[in-house]
């Protein structure tokens, strides 16, 4: 049987920041589709600070929401389920108000996009550019 995929709309008071690029809601952890973020684990403390205040800045936007929605993010095998990542955390494009949260974490050099061939080095000196949208 085949399940279709439904994005999920969700009260923001429901949503937990786990971290830069990942909440938890309805019981599962969703981590921002194609989207590269620092990490809370890092072994750099700059990007642990930097990951540290991405995630605040997101649990600040949640928290003054009126709406979440988490958006399945494309699975290039085809599968009719939710895409997952390396650590099992279900890939999603988040909207917070109707905005793309990973769209504006690159807008803001809080993020970059997901290169699956080269890691961005967080700790460097280098920050991280924002991308401009047409």
């Amino acid at each position: 049987m085949i399940g279709l995929l439904f994005a999920l709309a969700v009260s923001a008071n429901s949503v937990e920041v786990v971290g830069a690029d990942s909440v938890r809601a309805n019981g599962h952890v969703f981590r921002l589709y194609d989207i590269d973020a620092p990490q809370v684990g890092a072994q750099c403390r700059r990007e642990r600070d930097r990951a540290a205040a991405t995630a605040a800045y997101v649990s600040h936007l949640i928290a003054n929401a009126e709406s979440v929605e988490i958006i399945p993010g494309y699975d290039p095998r085809g599968r009719q389920n939710w895409p997952r990542d390396h650590v099992g955390r279900r890939l999603a494009d988040i909207r917070i108000d109707g905005v793309d949260l990973g769209e504006l974490l690159k807008q803001q050099g809080r993020a970059v996009h997901w290169n699956n061939y080269q890691t961005f080095n967080w700790c460097g000196t280098r920050e991280a550019q924002p991308t401009h949208t047409r």
